[in-house]
């Protein structure tokens, strides 16, 4: 074969495999594509069999979709490791989406090793790109402290940033960072204006403080008919906090029917994600019967995993079950000190009084009548009714402190203002009304204060 024949042989080749290449790539980019477009339709499996051929020919939008696809076990069985595999692939050929990806994949919350330092290593790498999630990774990062020293104001410059490229996830938190003046100035308009335009694109967090700030009136009237709507579409996407603020609505019945049964539905739905807060208002059902069977022992159930939580409204109500309040079928003296002490160390009113009645009663401490007082002082110090009734009788009686018949009309005055909120209709909500404490106001009032009662 002559020179020229042979160069012609071998351009012809190259043309070729050039052409074949070109129809790999074209091939393996509408593989991605349609995958893109089956996982926003929902058909995982579709969105797998459209990724996977493209992302084995190397393709990198095909690459991310398989390890979000294993991320979030959409259409696969979760594997964090495997997904790691396929973002790893593309994020080390510079693809800026892959990266935040796997800065999202270590940042905690899937089944791989949370490693801060890793997570914020890639999202800085996306973020360098431009990258939308990127920047809220690092905002997010900067904001809360988390692997480099916290600055709250370059992180909502970084979710000021994100949010602006279109990163939906950046919208609530910019949002938050107006709402509250924390990184940056104090604007509750600029501030719903982003939870609107989160909450619009179904950010579930963006939906669930749009809510907050429409039932309490941000701009304008509070209006809870609407802000029970955005909690709801917040409370179906599984978020709990809008579970339980739902929840607390239909319990009211604020913008909603009243509903005792919903709410305590919501409640559990919220409960059994963790949410400290929802456990206790759930507990709260059961211990007086709202919506469900009244059930003592099922009540206690939920306190307790919302004090072992460190809910201190829990905490005060441990304190008076296991001091037989609501019976003895729970009375424990080591427990009712646990979370007396508990709840008193927090500063909680009712576990102040109730350390008093410990000290009264020598329940899981020595009695000491002078020590009840102290703790009765620290708690009326707070308006706790029925501290304030304890003291009118001590001052009046003498015992653990001088009897004074002037102070003991004077606590009793106090308790007269204190009355009117004491007396009014028992709803879940309000603080515990316990069955066997000292509530007889018009017997207390009528020795303490014999001139006043007449």
């Amino acid at each position: 074969m002559a020179w020229g024949d042979d160069m012609i042989t071998r351009n012809r080749v190259a043309a070729l495999a050039a052409t074949f290449a070109c129809l790999r790539a074209a091939t393996s980019w509408a593989g991605a594509a349609e995958g893109d477009a089956a996982l926003a339709r929902g058909d995982y499996a579709m969105a797998i069999a459209e990724y996977r051929p493209a992302a084995d020919a190397g393709d990198v939008r095909a690459q991310v979709g398989m390890g979000k696809l294993y991320l979030d076990g959409l259409g696969v069985v979760h594997d964090g490791h495997v997904a790691v595999q396929w973002l790893r692939r593309a994020a080390d050929k510079g693809d800026a989406p892959a990266q935040a990806w796997l800065g999202m994949a270590y940042g905690g919350g899937y089944d791989i090793a949370r490693d801060d330092v890793e997570s914020f290593r890639w999202f800085s790498k996306a973020s360098a790109q431009g990258d939308a999630l990127g920047r809220y990774g690092v905002g997010y990062d900067y904001f809360s402290g988390r692997a480099v020293v916290k600055d709250q104001k370059l992180g909502c410059e970084m979710f000021l940033q994100s949010a602006n490229l279109g990163e939906r996830l950046a919208m609530a938190k910019i949002g938050y960072c107006y709402d509250v003046g924390e990184g940056m100035p104090k604007d509750r308009a600029v501030a719903i204006g982003w939870y609107r335009r989160g909450a619009a694109l179904g950010v579930r967090e963006a939906q669930y403080k749009l809510g907050y700030a429409l039932e309490e009136g941000y701009d304008g009237p509070p209006d809870p008919t609407a802000a029970a709507v955005q909690y709801q579409r917040a409370a179906d996407r599984g978020l709990s906090l809008a579970q339980n603020s739902l929840g607390v609505l239909y319990q009211r019945g604020r913008g909603v029917p009243q509903d005792y049964r919903k709410a305590a539905d919501l409640f559990r739905q919220a409960g059994l994600q963790g949410n400290d807060v929802a456990q206790e208002n759930l507990a709260r059902l059961y211990l007086y019967g709202y919506g469900v069977t009244r059930d003592i022992g099922t009540a206690r159930d939920w306190y307790l995993k919302s004090g072992n939580l460190g809910n201190e409204v829990a905490e005060s109500y441990l304190a008076a079950l296991y001091a037989g309040v609501y019976g003895n079928t729970y009375m424990d003296a080591v427990q009712a000190l646990k979370w007396t002490r508990a709840a008193a160390d927090k500063g909680n009113p009712y576990g102040l009084y109730r350390m008093g009645e410990l000290y009264l009663a020598g329940f899981g401490v020595p009695p000491d009548r002078a020590q009840a007082v102290e703790w009765w002082h620290r708690a009326a110090d707070k308006g706790q009714f029925h501290a304030i009734l304890r003291l009118a009788v001590a001052y009046h009686d003498g015992k653990g402190v001088t009897a004074d018949a002037v102070a003991a009309c004077d606590w009793m005055k106090r308790a007269s203002a204190a009355l009117p909120a004491q007396l009014a209709p028992a709803t879940p909500g309000t603080a515990p009304a316990p069955s066997r404490e000292s509530t007889d106001y018009d017997a207390t009032l009528k020795l303490a204060c014999p001139a006043t009662a007449n």
